[in-house]
């Protein structure tokens, strides 16, 4: 209890999305990411951002529409997560 410890969710690759949490309410990163070779981020400024989808509603829709992909696709993976972890527990307990 009270150690924490880096956990490996998903492996991003060259065009992925990173930090999306930050664009929805509560508007606060959940996860953190580490490089293991040299990389490039691009990083806006989530208010012009959504200041410029507001003016761009078809960009806007487009942003929008690609993150709900993300999001089922982190919730997907999460719950797959969850049911291994649960898995391992239950067998655990009763063996």
């Amino acid at each position: 209890l009270g150690e924490a410890a880096d956990i490996v969710v998903v492996k991003q690759t060259v065009g992925d999305t990173l930090a999306w949490s930050a664009l929805v309410e509560p508007y606060q990163l959940t996860m953190g990411a580490r490089a293991k070779t040299d990389v490039t981020l691009c990083g806006f400024p989530r208010s012009k951002l959504l200041a410029l989808c507001s003016r761009d509603t078809e960009l806007g829709f487009a942003l929008m529409r690609n993150l709900a992909v993300i999001m089922g696709r982190r919730l997907d993976l999460t719950l797959a997560m969850w049911f291994t972890e649960l898995e391992r527990s239950v067998s655990n307990k009763y063996q």
